[in-house]
């Protein structure tokens, strides 16, 4: 009886989310049109700064989203669409895997639908989803991020295809805002105690493929700006 219940909270999250989406008014707010123009500028001129030809300016949070803006832009497709595209998509992902980690830990259902209803009826989520900014791809991204290391940390035997995800979702994290860093920071500090306590013959591979996926790039990114 309880799974159905929560079966029909999840179900009415869902629903609500999708009404929301479909129906409900959105608009720009103003600081995502900072993050167009330079979207803009790394699209046409291949200059992620303010002004073309003049010093960098750094003024976005995170360069994850104006470079999927620029992308996007390259190809034709308006920031407006695809911001609003990367919100929702970025939203329901941050529901999946939470769903995914409740379900890992073999939480009942009736907690996990109020706790989903909640995530999908919370007013922040539904309005910065469609607000050009990139809050719901760092909310998407933690989520992940916080699936993958508890699925590692569960794992009997530590599975490095299924590890690979981790690094990866922390370097979105980190480069998606600024304390991402932090974050990532913490989850790496805490697999390697997890290694160096239960898999120590696997340490080192541990450390070489997370500076691979996610420290590397994040300091060449560093470097590059």
């Amino acid at each position: 009886m309880s799974h159905r219940i929560g079966n029909v909270l999840i179900f009415l999250a869902v629903l609500y989310a999708s009404i929301a989406f479909a129906f409900f008014p959105r608009w720009t707010v103003d600081d995502a049109y900072i993050i167009f123009r330079y979207a803009e500028n790394f699209s046409s001129h291949g200059e992620l700064t303010w002004n073309v030809g003049v010093g960098p300016v750094e003024g976005y949070t995170g360069v994850v989203l104006p470079v999927l803006l620029a992308a996007g832009d390259s190809l034709g497709i308006s920031p407006f669409v695809l911001s609003d595209c990367v919100g929702i998509a970025s939203f329901f992902a941050g529901f999946l895997f939470l769903f995914l980690l409740f379900r890992l830990f073999r939480i009942d259902r009736v907690v996990t639908g109020a706790v989903l209803l909640l995530y999908a009826t919370l007013p922040v989520f539904v309005t910065h989803a469609t607000s050009g900014l990139e809050t719901m791809l760092f909310v998407g991204s933690v989520s992940a991020s916080l699936f993958f290391f508890a699925r590692f940390l569960l794992a009997p035997v530590v599975s490095w295809k299924k590890f690979i995800a981790l690094p990866l979702s922390l370097l979105i994290v980190s480069l998606a805002r600024p304390e991402g860093v932090a974050l990532a920071g913490i989850f790496f500090l805490g697999g390697g105690l997890f290694c160096y306590r239960y898999h120590r013959d696997q340490l080192a591979k541990y450390l070489g493929v997370f500076f691979a996926a996610c420290i590397v790039p994040a300091v060449a990114y560093c470097i590059w700006r």
